[in-house]
């Protein structure tokens, strides 16, 4: 993929642009801020926890920061692809809202052969032609409560 080919995507609207952005162009705070202010704000999407499990990680990043999601690569026998990385239960899209995946999935590179990725439980996704999407249950506790309300 070219490097201009790279910079911009725009959905199917053609109103939003989701950018491919390599880990020195990510605005680090940004990103942090994006992550904690989406409903599924975990550290699995932190810059700090995916620069000790994924380093190297690059990101989608949606208009200024409105939504984001990390991109884990990895590389085998030639060909580049996203992984899960150990210890991270669930990365997908951060955003302030619920987030449909699917316009981030189509914006990943297509040096990418193969996504084999957890999305996070404020996700949700259609699986497209040629794709296969596998649901999976995981327990979540909203700690955004008292601990009596939690009782």
């Amino acid at each position: 993929m070219g490097r201009m080919e790279k910079r911009l995507r725009r959905n199917h609207q053609g109103s939003e642009v989701i950018r491919y952005l390599t880990q020195p162009e990510i605005d680090r705070k940004k990103w942090d801020e994006c992550v904690r202010s989406s409903p599924a704000a975990v550290i699995y999407g932190t810059c700090e926890w995916l620069d000790i499990v994924a380093p190297g990680w690059e990101g989608l990043v949606k208009d200024d920061y409105s939504a984001v999601m990390p991109l884990t690569r990895r590389k085998k026998f030639g060909f580049n692809y996203l992984f899960q990385p150990a210890f991270t239960q669930q990365c997908g899209v951060f955003s302030e809202k619920e987030t449909e995946a699917n316009d981030f999935i189509q914006a990943v590179p297509k040096i990418f052969r193969l996504i084999e990725i957890q999305l996070n439980f404020s996700n949700t996704i259609v699986a497209q032609k040629g794709s296969e999407v596998s649901p999976k249950k995981t327990h979540h506790l909203s700690l955004d409560k008292t601990i009596e309300d939690l009782r």
